[in-house]
């Protein structure tokens, strides 16, 4: 079993193609519940696929009525663990309540600021990033690791 400080020592190797992968993510205006951004929503969720295929994930996007669920699938003899995210973001109104640019993500003493930075793309994102260290460090996780 890997030790905390592995965990911190391959986020500090990968921590800058980590941000840069996460500002692309961030400047997805993936807002759901506007049709105006069904494209962009889209976009969003084939990023996503591709993100999870480059770790070993196989790979599906749902149709709905409404638009594309991802689910990513990397078996393993152990148990199951499922993972539930969603990667859209609410309408980003009132405009000039914004001191950037919603979906143009920057750091401002030490914090990230774009829309869905922390909720919940912040955390979709991350667990990207937290399945790959784990399966880099662990090399055969026995899991089987699934992600709705």
């Amino acid at each position: 079993m890997k030790r905390l400080q592995d965990y911190r020592a391959w986020y500090q190797t990968h921590e800058k193609a980590i941000l840069e992968d996460f500002f692309t993510f961030l400047r997805f205006k993936s807002i759901s519940t506007d049709k105006a951004f069904k494209d962009d929503v889209r976009s969003c969720a084939n990023w996503l696929l591709d993100q999870f295929n480059q770790i070993g994930f196989t790979t599906e996007l749902w149709e709905t009525g409404g638009h594309p669920i991802l689910f990513a699938e990397r078996p393993g003899p152990g148990p199951t663990l499922l993972i539930y995210n969603h990667y859209d973001v609410q309408p980003v109104d009132p405009l000039d309540l914004w001191q950037s640019p919603p979906f143009e993500p920057e750091i401002r003493e030490g914090n990230v600021y774009a829309r869905g930075a922390i909720d919940d793309k912040g955390q979709c994102f991350y667990t990207v990033a937290a399945l790959k260290a784990f399966l880099e460090l662990t090399k055969d996780p026995s899991l089987h690791l699934k992600v709705f």
